[in-house]
C-alpha cells in the first residue's frame, strides 16, 4: 500500500484514498484515509446534515486493504 492509493477498512468499510502514513517509534504504522467523494460518505452515513464530507479518518495499517490507485488528478502547482 502506498500514497494515492484507494482504500477500506476491513471493519467499518470506510473506503477513500490513503493521504498520510504515520509511522510511531514502536513499529506502529497508521494511515489517513479521506473519503472518495460526498456521495461515498453520505451511503455510509458519515455526513452531517448540512451535507459537508465527512473528515478524514486514521486507521492501523493491518485494518486497511488496498484497492488499487485513485483516479485523482496531479495538483497543479503555481
Amino acid at each position: 500500500m502506498k500514497l494515492g492509493d484507494v482504500v477500506r477498512d476491513k471493519i467499518s468499510g470506510f473506503r477513500g484514498v490513503a493521504t498520510r502514513r504515520v509511522e510511531h517509534l514502536n513499529g506502529r504504522v497508521e494511515w489517513q484515509i479521506t473519503p472518495l467523494s460526498l456521495n461515498e460518505t453520505s451511503r455510509r452515513g458519515m455526513v452531517g446534515t448540512d451535507a459537508q464530507p465527512a473528515e478524514p479518518r486514521e486507521f492501523d495499517e493491518d485494518r486497511l486493504e488496498p484497492l488499487g490507485p485513485a483516479s485523482v488528478p496531479p495538483v497543479l502547482r503555481e
